[in-house]
């Protein structure tokens, strides 16, 4: 019989509980003959199985969870998974310890290792998640958070229908739902020397063309999430959009998104 578990990252420096967990204890010899066949990066997981839907080896700051999709194989009972999230720092080389999970497996199956977005989103560069296996270091598994844009003001753009304190965005994407009265168009500002100025100016296709909706623009010098929002007494129709991004008058990039009929 296989069984699957989640264990969940609570975020920087703090350590995570364990959301479902065996109580059995092994009472056999030391020896084991536990085995992981495989530990991935994942986009997604399957909710009832754990196992990766899609494997990533990239992720972008935005990025609302990392999952660790680990498997294990010929496992006794109270068999020890654990996994050891670390972020090398670009700039020293130093390893910087994030976050640490640990479960006990009652037999064979994925474990859904995940680490939640801090609320300004993930630093850019390197990770590691360090598997260990009963105490002992098993695998590493390594992934980076990259930049959507690697030159200019902007190091992202996105939509979103929601965002934090921070501006960081929530349930970002580029289908957006029906009933939506605000909408949000995010990006990241890189730290620059001089303010920068940053304009949005909204669209939305027609038949006969792209027509006007609205236009905002604001001076930004810190790095920071910047926020463009579009506020409707309706909701937005069933659509196409668009979303123009400039920085100090010349086009940046062009954002396209969709309206769907796909209720919040």
């Amino acid at each position: 019989m296989k069984t699957n578990y989640t264990a969940k990252g609570l975020g920087i420096a703090v350590f995570a509980f364990t959301v479902i967990a065996s109580t059995a204890m092994f009472t056999g010899c030391q020896f084991s003959t536990a085995n992981i066949p495989q530990a991935v990066m994942a986009t997604d997981v399957n909710p009832e199985t754990f196992e990766p839907i899609e494997t990533t080896e990239s992720y972008k700051k935005y990025t609302q969870v990392l999952h660790c999709a680990v498997q294990l194989a010929n496992a006794p009972s109270a068999t020890n998974v654990k996994a050891v999230w670390q972020w090398t720092d670009p700039e020293t080389g130093d390893i910087v310890p994030m976050d640490s999970t640990d479960i006990d497996m009652e037999s064979d199956g994925w474990v859904d290792f995940t680490y939640g977005a801090p609320p300004t989103g993930f630093r850019y560069g390197e990770y590691t998640v360090k598997i260990y296996l009963n105490g002992s270091h098993d695998q590493d598994v390594n992934f980076t958070i990259d930049p959507t844009y690697e030159q200019g003001p902007l190091s992202e753009i996105v939509m979103a229908t929601r965002v934090n304190d921070a501006r960081f965005p929530l349930d970002p994407g580029f289908v957006l739902p029906t009933g939506l009265q605000k909408v949000y168009c995010i990006a990241y500002k890189r730290a620059t020397t001089e303010p920068v100025i940053l304009e949005a100016r909204w669209f939305q296709q027609l038949e006969s063309g792209m027509a006007d909706i609205a236009a905002a623009e604001v001076s930004v010098e810190e790095q920071s999430w910047i926020e463009f929002s579009l506020t409707l007494t309706n909701p937005l129709p069933l659509g196409q959009y668009a979303v123009e991004i400039y920085a100090d008058g010349e086009l940046f990039d062009t954002i396209d998104f969709a309206v769907a009929d796909q209720p919040m």
